[in-house]
């Protein structure tokens, strides 16, 4: 789902709102960011409304606080988690499952990278073979701005995988 936005920094307030609706249904709520200020700025803002636990995994955070965090989110102690594409697209177990009580149906993406293989790993955090709970990944667009420029990078390279996928495919098929 891609949610539209105008106006000169309204991905944080949008995030926030987002964050809000989810909590009170019960819904863990992972954060994407290719870089750490927006996340650690979210971070600061939920922190000051007191309503919300929320821990940060970026390449600065401590392996035994990384662990800790992930630890907690499973657990259902933290609502939000918030984490940096390049550190959390791998190895993670954030989906919502019957191994623990918490876990995450929802990512919102803050911003898009210019290789899908890395949203969709990012994705991947929430996804769990055979699983029937319906999943969500958000991303948040500001118009006229340069997430127009990214998402057509982002539908050129994944339009372009597709071919190759389709060609390698072929031609093992004959």
């Amino acid at each position: 789902v891609t949610v539209d936005l105008e106006g000169p920094y309204p991905k944080i307030d949008a995030a926030e709102e987002l964050i809000a609706s989810w909590q009170a249904e019960g819904e863990q709520v992972i954060i994407f960011s290719c870089f750490n200020e927006p996340l650690t700025n979210l971070h600061s803002a939920l922190q000051r409304t007191g309503f919300y636990t929320s821990a940060l995994l970026t390449g600065s955070v401590s392996l035994t606080e990384r662990d800790q965090s992930i630890h907690d989110f499973q657990q259902g102690t933290l609502d939000v988690l918030l984490i940096n594409k390049k550190v959390g697209a791998q190895g993670l177990n954030l989906q919502k499952c019957d191994q623990w009580p918490g876990g995450a149906r929802i990512a919102i993406h803050l911003d898009r990278f210019w290789n899908p293989a890395v949203e969709e790993q990012a994705n991947g955090r929430i996804l769990r073979m055979n699983s029937r709970e319906p999943v969500m990944a958000v991303y948040l667009h500001v118009v006229n701005s340069i997430d127009d420029h990214m998402l057509a990078i982002v539908e050129s390279k994944a339009a372009n995988i597709g071919q190759m996928d389709s060609g390698f495919l072929r031609a093992s098929l004959e």
